[in-house]
């Protein structure tokens, strides 16, 4: 027995680096291309492991697979595989301020990869601004180490709020790109290309050297063969709204602004102007769009060199909804021969507009409903609750303005709500709305709890879908203050069939509150996060955001936590089954599913089954706006557990409240949990026999999953209480 042992975790090791690596691949975070012969090595070390178990070589090991690295412990079944589900491009890009997108094959691979300049990090200081690099691959950006030097070469301080604006020629003519990178103070730096990596390079050899664009902030170039002379001419976007347009004269660029042979000397269009060209209408030469201040893109038609403004019935812009300093590219992204457009905005966000036959489609950053509201709606955070009670989660979000918006999930896609039950007739906190619901009365319905940035949380007490605010001795938080910016997460951490509490705030604290009857209070000394700091160097508010899941498959609760600084840090529950000791380990480097993603400010990752599935899925939200959802496409580890699941009844189902099992493929011991359709654990027990017996009674109405795991395999059933 302890040679197979020895066995299975020297295998399981081998497994382990290789699923870490695949998924490395797979977020975009490694450029190693032999893919396919990972997939394969890994199909044949699963085989060997299940061989294994199968054989009871091991009594009692399963293996599971967890978010993209395998796991293996006693009475274990089911891991998640959460997986990022997009049909925009950019996937997770984005940046903190004033984003300025360019296109360039840099790495010579025959497809334009994307730049984009501006303020790249949360940080306040110089170190924020740079220009970050997303690699192209088949049609899909990954952000990779940017060629450019880190601090852009200059070696002074940049105002963290600078607007950092990239474009790529050939200027030495050696063949590869070399870079421009225009300032908000006016002036241009130069980057030669040297091998892929840019060099900073100062003096004359910058054909721009010591020249400020306009007379003020902001130089936002563009390469253009604007003389039809075959080299790039210059045309700098400024901030007074107009143009400045350097003609190239073998290699030496003069300034023709307001000169009479320059084609924009009449274009203006307010403030922050940001060009870009583009053959829009097919006719052979390159017309003009102008990005400004107030979120518009003006269309400059080019008639025989002459840029003449189109209006908005025939602006492929006109319709689209933008922020403010909007700043577009174009690239045939999706290779259907017509150019798309993505848009660089001022809150950091980047726009994809896909064309279809000469129509822009705005294309969210998640397939399942739930919008990207920017500046509209930002520091989003939701909150799942099945509040009609239809067997799937629906949604509630807060944001910066201290309301919440309602989404009805109908088959897995949400829809905004024709009434919102928690609407700002009743629900409008100063700001930094954060939504949580918990049946914590009793009573069979969800109630609503918000967390906020100034205020204590509010409660709002549900009555058959009806909700009202309770303050005073009816209010389980009342009196307790849990810092600024709370953000709530419930779990039955101490296994006692009610709900306590986790709160995050923006000192980079999370608290825990344990629930006797009903009402909350602090318990410092049990909290397993006590001694945990999330606090992020280089920022000022540390604002944390906790959420549970299983997501090791082990019958208990894992915990995650999303932060200022879009990252998000990975506990596993090391406790044992009986919950008798409560020990959460920290996932770090490869080990946490979330390594290496940056979701961006304000990360907030909640968890509920979206699809009914009966796995838990993630959406994570932030304070641009956006939510990314990342479905979970774990499965059992066997055919045979499918077998298992088939085999096992349960009825009534719908129920009442009292369901019977009957599993007639459990022989041995076995763990019966039962989870909400939000990831909650509500209850577990341990059985030897084939039947089993539970009550659901004191749940609310939904779906509920119900997972078997025993020595001989697992089973999952989906159940729903009326």
């Amino acid at each position: 027995m302890k040679r197979h042992r020895h066995r299975f975790y020297r295998l399981l090791a081998q497994y382990n680096r290789y699923r870490r690596k695949l998924s490395r691949i797979e977020l975009g975070l490694s450029g190693y291309k032999r893919r396919d012969m990972l997939v394969r090595r890994l199909r044949r070390l699963q085989e060997r492991l299940l061989a294994i178990k199968q054989a009871g070589k091991i009594a009692g090991l399963t293996a599971t697979f967890v978010g993209g690295f395998m796991l293996a412990s006693p009475n274990l079944a089911t891991g998640q595989n959460l997986v990022l589900k997009t049909d925009n491009v950019l996937r997770l890009a984005h940046l903190e301020n004033s984003a300025k997108p360019a296109f360039a094959d840099i790495d010579g691979d025959g497809d334009l990869d994307l730049f984009v300049g501006g303020k790249i990090s949360t940080f306040l200081d110089s170190t924020a601004v740079g220009i970050n690099y997303y690699r192209n691959d088949n049609g899909q950006f990954y952000e990779q180490a940017s060629p450019f030097p880190a601090d852009l070469g200059t070696g002074t301080e940049l105002a963290d709020s600078a607007r950092i604006s990239p474009a790529f020629v050939d200027i030495d003519s050696d063949g590869d790109l070399d870079a421009f990178a225009g300032l908000n103070s006016g002036f241009v730096l130069y980057y030669r290309n040297d091998d892929g990596a840019f060099t900073l390079v100062n003096g004359a050899e910058n054909p721009f050297n010591g020249i400020k664009i306009g007379d003020s902030t902001n130089a936002s170039p563009t390469f253009v063969d604007v003389d039809g002379d075959g080299d790039m001419d210059a045309v700098f976007g400024k901030y007074s709204g107009g143009l400045s347009y350097f003609r190239n004269d073998d290699g030496v660029f003069t300034d023709l602004s307001g000169d009479s042979a320059d084609p924009f000397v009449d274009i203006n269009v307010t403030e922050s102007a940001t060009p870009a060209f583009i053959d829009w209408d097919d006719d052979g030469d390159m017309d003009l769009f102008v990005g400004n201040k107030l979120g518009e893109i003006a269309y400059f038609e080019n008639v025989e060199g002459v840029f003449t403004p189109v209006d908005d019935m025939n602006n492929p812009f006109s319709d689209i909804i933008l922020e403010y300093n909007v700043a577009p590219a174009f690239a045939d992204i999706d290779g259907d021969g017509d150019m798309d457009a993505f848009v660089g905005q001022g809150d950091g966000d980047i726009v994809y507009l896909r064309n279809d036959d000469g129509a822009f489609t705005k294309v969210n950053r998640n397939t399942i409903g739930i919008p990207d509201l920017g500046d509209f709606g930002d520091n989003l955070n939701h909150g799942f609750v099945d509040i009609d009670a239809d067997g799937d989660p629906d949604l509630f979000s807060g944001d910066f303005g201290g309301g919440l918006r309602h989404y009805v999930n109908t088959n897995g896609i949400y829809e905004e709500a024709s009434v919102n039950p928690l609407d700002t007739n009743l629900v409008w906190v100063d700001y930094l709305s954060a939504p949580a619901f918990a049946d914590i009365d009793g009573d069979g319905d969800q109630d609503a709890f918000v967390g906020s940035y100034l205020e204590n949380i509010l409660y709002l007490s549900n009555d058959g879908g009806t909700f009202s605010a309770v303050t005073g001795e009816g209010d389980p938080f009342n009196g307790i203050d849990a810092g600024a910016d709370e953000n709530v997460a419930f779990i039955d951490l101490d296994g006692d069939g009610d709900l306590d509490a986790f709160i995050g705030n923006k000192a980079g604290e999370v608290k825990y509150f344990v629930n006797t009857d009903g009402v909350f209070a602090e318990a410092p000394e049990e909290n397993p996060f006590g001694a945990v700091s999330f606090e992020v160097a280089g920022q000022p508010n540390h604002p944390v955001k906790p959420a549970f899941a299983d997501l090791d498959g082990d019958d208990d609760m894992d915990a995650v936590f999303g932060l200022i600084d879009g990252k998000i840090r990975t506990f596993r529950n090391d406790g044992d089954n009986a919950r008798s000791a409560v020990v959460f380990t920290e996932l770090a480097g490869a080990e946490n599913p979330f390594d290496g993603l940056d979701f961006g400010r304000a990360s907030a990752p909640r968890f509920a089954d979206i699809d009914s599935d009966g796995d838990v899925d993630m959406i994570v939200s932030n304070a641009g706006g956006h939510t990314f959802h990342f479905d979970n496409e774990s499965g059992t580890t066997s055919a045979q557990d499918f077998s298992y699941s088939h085999e096992t009844n349960v009825f009534p189902n719908p129920t009442e409240g009292s369901l019977h099992l009957e599993m007639p493929w459990s022989t041995q011991q076995s763990v019966i949990s039962v989870y909400s359709a939000t990831g909650q654990l509500m209850q577990r027990i341990n059985t030897a026999n084939q039947v089993a017996d539970l009550s659901l009674m004191k749940y609310t109405p939904g779906l509920y999953i119900i997972k078997i795991v025993g020595s001989e395999g697992a089973a999952t059933k989906k159940v729903w209480k009326h």
